[in-house]
C-alpha cells in the first residue's frame, strides 16, 4: 500500500498538479481499436458529452472500427474496495512509465454507490499514437492497464507537432528533428515534409517559415 501511495505521489508530482484533470479545449479525432480488460468501459464522446456511433473506416488499408469526432471517454468499473482512492492515467505512446511527457489526463475519485467508479476522461491532447489506460488503487500494488486506443489523424502540410496550427513551432520541431534532437510521430513526420521531396530536414522548416512570414502562399 506505502509503495501504491508512493507511485500515485510521484505521479501527482511529476504533472505538477494535484489529482486535478489535465484537459484542453476542443480536440477531436477519430479514434479506432479501442480495447478493455473484463469489467472496465470506455465509451468515446462527442463535445456534448454524447456516446458516438462507430462507422468502418479504412486505415492504413485496413477496415476498422472508428469513432470520429472524439473529444472524450466515458470510463467506469466497480471497485473492489469502498474505501480505496481510486486513480486514473491516461499515457499516449508505447511506455507505460508516466512522465510529464506523456501523461495526457489524470484524476482521482472515491467509489460512489455500490462501489461505482466513474470518471469523464478529457485528453490534453490526442494526436496520431496510441493511447493507453492505468488504474491504481491505495489499496492496490501498483498500476493496472485496463483500457487502450489508437488515434487516426489526417495530417495537415507543415504541422510537424500535430497541433493543429502551422507555425514556427514546426519548423524548430523539424530542426530538432534534423539533428536527432527529437522525434515525429508518423502523422508529423508526413506533414514536416513540407517541401515534397521525401525528406525531412531544414528545407522544410525553412519553406514553414517563409510561408508563416508571407513570403509564399502556400505549403503545397
Amino acid at each position: 500500500m506505502k509503495r501504491t501511495i508512493s507511485l500515485i505521489l510521484s505521479v501527482i508530482f511529476i504533472c505538477g498538479v494535484t489529482c486535478i484533470p489535465l484537459s484542453a479545449g476542443s480536440n477531436e479525432a477519430d479514434v479506432y481499436a479501442v480495447s478493455t480488460t473484463g469489467g472496465y468501459t470506455l465509451t468515446p464522446l462527442d463535445d456534448d458529452g454524447n456516446a458516438i456511433v462507430s462507422v468502418l473506416q479504412e486505415i492504413d488499408d485496413v477496415m476498422e472500427t472508428v469513432y470520429q469526432k472524439t473529444e472524450k471517454f466515458a470510463f467506469s468499473y466497480t471497485a473492489t474496495n469502498a474505501s480505496d482512492f481510486q486513480l486514473v492515467l491516461m499515457l499516449s505512446g508505447s511506455s507505460a512509465v508516466p512522465t510529464k511527457d506523456n501523461i495526457v489526463y489524470i484524476d482521482q475519485t472515491m467509489p460512489g454507490a455500490a462501489n461505482a467508479v466513474a470518471f469523464t476522461l478529457y485528453p490534453s491532447s490526442l494526436n496520431q499514437s496510441e493511447y493507453h489506460v492505468f488504474v491504481s488503487t491505495s489499496g492496490g500494488t501498483g498500476l493496472s492497464e485496463v483500457a487502450d486506443f489508437k488515434v487516426y489523424r489526417e495530417y495537415i502540410l507543415g504541422d510537424a507537432n500535430d497541433d493543429g496550427v502551422v507555425d514556427s513551432l514546426d519548423a524548430l520541431r523539424i530542426l530538432r528533428y534534423a539533428a536527432s534532437l527529437a522525434d515525429l510521430s508518423p502523422t508529423g513526420l508526413k506533414a514536416a515534409d513540407a517541401n515534397g521531396d521525401g525528406a525531412v530536414d531544414s528545407l522544410d522548416a525553412l519553406r514553414i517559415l517563409r510561408y508563416k512570414a508571407g513570403l509564399i502562399l502556400s505549403l503545397n
